[in-house]
């Protein structure tokens, strides 16, 4: 790997349009088929001779249409059913990655991933789904053999084509995108096929997913989640927007509070590194270097056992990925022409572990966040003011996965003048926090404009672009339905840890676990204790019955932040506390101070102090404030070192989900568990 992305950067930064993502309005269908398909395509990588290099990558496709990275923006709507059959249609010869096979992950018994038999299943993250349809990193297959049909995918001819926004030189963009073929019109009124998998996992239930959409209006993602290629298979490129509208969104853009929903510009984020022939670059082998650190290879961050069981060409998991090119909506360091008006925008973070810290080079700009992951927030509330000064707190956090809805307002820019939106979260570490007043990172070092993951896109104003003059506004009304979810309608109260130890090898290996005071488990694959780590396959402890609200206190007891992600619900932040413990052993455990064979609490209001009393020490006097980004409805929400968060969902359908870290190498390496929602518990 070469310095290919600093190269570019220095050179080709803000020059390519940024790509907008084609919609699929299912306003006149209740089905349709999206394939897997690898196809290459130009993500914004140049040679020295200043060629456009092509790049292989997989992607969401309808039948008859080229794949592309992402796949396309589905609009659905609230009550209104969508079956989506997923066909796993890769013709390849083996992965497009590196994959290491010494962790648990999806194996195909009729082929290896090697010999191109690649395990895949989609999941609509934040989806309100029944279970079997979830598509959890069990529910996988491998390619199809195509069988009879049930379904059909019946789109009015312009829908496809109506539900693409027009702004700016949009047009050209989507023929980079997407390729509509003719024949995908001669058949778009055929059956698709239902398919039969050739092998699947335990938890195989089909490939066509049916969404009942009964949730309110939120920007959804759908992307791959096979067990333990999670990483792998959404940094190909498995990944895409999902939109759910209701009638309290519809009414607001009828208003003009907000923009209509073909007008809203989605950014999917993620950052990549790639080698000088333009493909993709993923630092699996020991010799293999670390983005932006040339001076790093893996095997320096791999304890050398492994390579001493797995021989020296072993491929290694590593405990993050962080690359040296960001990407939005497949395009490295894009630009937007705007107009001198307010633009609407969804932005999601689809990278491996990279925490983005967004912020505007141009304190003239406003923006309004008026949205997260789970829908509308209650009110709008500014996060730039756009008064021409710059204040340290003006920043947006976007942990991996999560999701926010924002209006900018560039009326105060001229004719040609450029905005950067920058990223100054960590470079090329994990992060650890950050301080909500002045905006210092925790420990870590932060990006600069002069790294190539120090920006993200380019916005250019244009007077001749005609651009909405939306009335939202600091404050304006937006969810008039948001309730919070009460303590009195708390039927339980469970605490969880977040831990991290090592494997077999002597590699980081992060966990999930249980957090209740009590014994230590006797190991992480037997919940025979009240407190600690434990793996993927060990017996369900999380057991919800069906119709309850809890309370999840999420324990923190690692070095870096995690964002946490609970399938099935959206949740609500309620608390958060500084924690204090100590690990003396450093074996990822809170240390047993007493030696009474149990970890206990403490709590500061009791008067409790570490050591004398307890063994977590919990400060409950005040409590850390949330950013505006953490209000309303989530799916996902970050907990940082030495931090306790409380948060607060219903659960309301019955069957097997998945709560995890979505630190895609964290998820894929064991810190995923099993949670049952049971009608009798």
């Amino acid at each position: 790997m070469t310095a290919i992305g600093q190269r570019v950067y220095d050179d080709y930064a803000f020059t390519n349009d940024l790509p907008i993502n084609p919609q699929i309005d299912t306003k006149w269908t209740k089905s349709l088929t999206l394939q897997m398909q690898e196809t290459e395509q130009f993500l914004g990588m140049y040679d020295e001779d200043g060629n456009k290099l092509m790049t292989s990558v997989w992607g969401y496709s309808m039948p008859g249409m080229t794949p592309g990275f992402h796949g396309p923006t589905i609009i659905a709507y609230e009550n209104r059913k969508l079956a989506i059959t997923y066909e796993n249609a890769l013709d390849v010869d083996g992965h497009l990655l590196p994959v290491d096979d010494t962790i648990h992950q999806a194996r195909p018994s009729n082929g290896t991933i090697d010999d191109g038999v690649i395990p895949l299943v989609a999941h609509l993250h934040g989806g309100h789904t029944d279970s079997i349809y979830d598509g959890s990193p069990e529910q996988w297959y491998t390619q199809d053999v195509e069988t009879s049909s049930g379904y059909s995918a019946k789109l009015l001819s312009g829908s496809l084509f109506g539900g693409l926004p027009i702004l700016g030189d949009v047009l050209k963009n989507v023929g980079h995108w997407f390729s509509f073929k003719k024949s995908w019109y001669n058949n778009s009124g055929k059956d698709t096929p239902e398919t039969n998998p050739g092998d699947t996992g335990e938890d195989y239930s089909g490939n066509t997913f049916i969404y009942d959409n009964d949730q309110e209006s939120a920007p959804l993602w759908y992307h791959d989640h096979a067990l333990g290629l999670t990483r792998l298979n959404v940094y190909a490129g498995l990944a895409g927007m999902y939109i759910v509208k209701d009638n309290e969104r519809k009414l607001l853009e009828k208003k003009g509070i907000l923009a209509d929903t073909k007008d809203v510009v989605d950014v999917v984020l993620q950052d990549y590194s790639f080698d000088d022939e333009g493909n993709l670059y993923y630092p699996g082998h020991g010799h293999d270097v670390l983005p932006g650190d040339p001076d790093t290879m893996v095997m320096d961050e791999i304890p050398q056992e492994f390579y001493d069981d797995n021989g020296d060409d072993a491929v290694s998991i590593l405990p993050e990925y962080f690359g040296d090119v960001i990407l939005a909506n497949g395009m490295a360091w894009p630009k937007m022409d705007v107009g001198t008006g307010e633009v609407q925008m969804t932005f999601l973070n689809g990278s491996d572990s990279r925490f983005y810290k967004l912020e505007l080079d141009n304190a003239n700009v406003r923006a309004t966040l008026v949205g997260t992951e789970g829908g509308l927030l209650p009110n709008a509330r500014k996060v730039f003011d756009g008064d021409g000064k710059f204040e340290a707190n003006e920043f947006i956090l976007l942990a991996p996965s999560e999701r926010v809805e924002v209006v900018f307002d560039f009326s105060k820019l001229k004719d040609g003048e450029k905005v950067t939106l920058l990223n100054t979260g960590a470079a090329y570490e994990p992060y650890k926090g950050v301080s909500y007043n002045t905006g210092e990172l925790n420990v870590a070092e932060a990006a600069t404009i002069d790294d190539p993951v120090g920006a993200v896109m380019q916005f250019v104003a244009d007077d001749s672009i005609e651009m909405e003059n939306l009335l939202v506004k600091h404050n304006t009304k937006l969810d008039y339905d948001f309730s919070t979810i009460k303590k009195r309608d708390i039927d339980n109260v469970r605490k969880l840890g977040l831990f991290e130890g090592s494997d077999e090898y002597g590699r980081i290996k992060p966990q999930l676990g249980t957090a209740e005071e009590g014994k230590l488990h006797t190991d992480d694959m037997t919940p025979d204790g009240a407190f600690g780590p434990l793996g993927w396959m060990a017996e369900t402890t999380e057991k919800v019955k069906l119709g309850d609200s809890e309370y999840w206190d999420i324990f923190n007891f690692t070095e870096d932040a995690h964002p946490v992600h609970i399938h099935l619900v959206q949740f609500q932040n309620v608390r958060k506390y500084a924690i204090d413990y100590e690990d003396e052993d450093e074996d990822g455990i809170p240390d047993d101070l007493d030696g009474d064979g149990e970890i206990t609490y403490g709590y500061q209001k009791k008067g409790d102090t570490l050591g004398a009393d307890c063994d977590v020490m919990i400060f409950d006097k005040k409590s850390l404030s949330f950013r505006t980004e953490d209000r309303g409805w989530q799916d996902t929400t970050t907990v940082g070192p030495k931090e306790m968060v409380r948060v607060a969902a219903t659960y309301d359908k019955p069957g097997e989900y998945v709560w995890h870290c979505h630190i895609l190498s964290h998820e894929d390496n064991d810190m995923m568990r099993p949670f049952m929602v049971e009608e009798f518990i």
